[in-house]
């Protein structure tokens, strides 16, 4: 698939509400860059995977996310339901922009628009996992970056309740939930083992950042595998100095290495997808091994 004319899908609620503002410097940046790119923005939820999946109809070869990690999984969730299916290329406009970081976009705004009007592709993983909602029905999301359950999930839950987003509000939802939730106990079968963890969250990852932390510096997204942690207290408060913009490093998990895992537990704990509430446990993660191609 051809790059010819690339689609645009700006969440202008995004980095609460500052994202159009970037956008606005980043059309000027594109349009001295000569890529011709048609224009769409979102007005709900899920709206971003539904203007993907139409991008994927008109035969875009590059579509762009202009917001932060919800919108980026949105895109994504719409092009995986295509193949062949066009380019991801990002414009980070978010609060956290784990995934931007987990890629190493650059911090540069004129830079990226030039990667995206340019030919540079690499190819990543990207993960699948299938849960249950509390109605009992199956649901699967794709991912990109980071999913889990347990304390991520609920910290998700508890995002989404907020009016405002950036990173104060994030990190005072840290300390609040983290203050009231406790360990539970997973079951994970992976490599024809069983293995019991009492653990606040299990994460499954594909990429380097969650929660605006690096909490997994050493990921490759292109490996075919992912890095899984099960993360108790004293691990989760040492993620908190690095949340604040202290140096990074100063968490640390066991890693479990492997291409799917399932997760279960004896009381419902709801599961996410990198920050996209998607249902409970159990759940199944598995892996696409470089099954989409970003600009990068």
């Amino acid at each position: 698939m051809s790059v010819g004319r690339a689609m645009v899908v700006h969440n202008p609620s995004s980095g609460g509400g500052a994202s159009s503002a970037k956008w606005n410097r980043a059309a000027y940046f594109l349009d001295r860059s000569g890529l011709r790119y048609d224009y769409s923005r979102t007005e709900e939820g899920l709206h971003a995977q539904e203007l993907a999946r139409q991008a994927v109809q008109e035969g875009y070869g590059l579509v762009i996310a202009v917001g932060g990690d919800g919108t980026i999984n949105e895109v994504v969730n719409g092009l995986m339901a295509a193949d062949p299916r066009p380019d991801l290329g990002v414009i980070d406009a978010g609060s956290a922009n784990d995934f931007a970081h987990s890629i190493g976009l650059p911090g540069d705004l004129e830079v990226v628009c030039r990667l995206l009007a340019g030919e540079r592709r690499r190819e990543i993983d990207v993960g699948v996992v299938d849960a249950v909602t509390a109605g009992g029905e199956a649901v699967r999301r794709y991912f990109v970056n980071v999913a889990g359950a347990g304390f991520d999930g609920k910290y998700v839950e508890e995002i989404h309740k907020q009016r405002s987003g950036g990173l104060i509000v994030y990190a005072g939802t840290l300390v609040r939930t983290l203050a009231t939730y406790r360990a539970r106990n997973f079951f994970a079968c992976f490599d024809q083992e069983r293995v019991m963890w009492r653990a606040l969250t299990v994460l499954v990852c594909n990429g380097r950042h969650i929660a605006a932390t690096a909490i997994n510096p050493d990921a490759d997204m292109s490996d075919g595998q992912f890095e899984v942690m099960a993360i108790d207290l004293p691990k989760m408060l040492g993620a908190i100095p690095t949340y604040l913009g202290l140096p990074a490093g100063l968490v640390s998990a066991g890693y479990w290495r492997g291409k799917q895992i399932r997760l279960e537990s004896d009381e419902p704990l709801p599961v996410e997808a990198d920050g996209e509430l998607v249902g409970e446990v159990p759940a199944e993660f598995w892996i696409m091994p470089r099954a989409l191609r970003i600009v990068a």
